[in-house]
């Protein structure tokens, strides 16, 4: 299991997929903060995993975070999911077929937090 706090710092810049928040050290516009002994497996390096759930924090008050693939908007024109506060959006696949090179996320606001948990099988 991987788990870590993702913090939208610019929703300026280009949306990005879990696996470059996963695996990347800096990425503009987001912080990623992995909760120890968070330190990505093989699954993760291969964007592969078995179980997705990204919470929208409750922190975020009147903050929606997008979900979507690499055309998610904030604008109402392109994603597949809005997350207020509080609400967890939560994948399930066989044979690690939830592929996180193709979720992305982004938000409304700057500061807006998401958490996010992993399975590898």
């Amino acid at each position: 299991m991987a788990v870590c706090t993702i913090t939208i710092t610019d929703i300026t810049k280009t949306p990005q997929n879990l696996y470059n928040l996963f695996t990347q050290a800096t990425v503009a516009g987001y912080t990623v903060k992995t909760a120890s002994p968070s330190t990505p497996t093989v699954p993760i390096l291969i964007a592969s995993v078995t179980y997705l759930s990204i919470q929208a924090s409750y922190t975020n008050a009147g903050t929606i975070v997008y979900k979507g693939n690499a055309g998610v908007k904030t604008d109402g024109t392109c994603q597949a999911k809005e997350l207020a506060a509080g609400d967890t959006d939560v994948q399930q696949a066989p044979d690690y077929s939830t592929n996180l090179n193709d979720i992305y996320i982004t938000a409304s606001a700057n500061g807006a937090v998401v958490n996010v948990e992993v399975h590898h099988g």
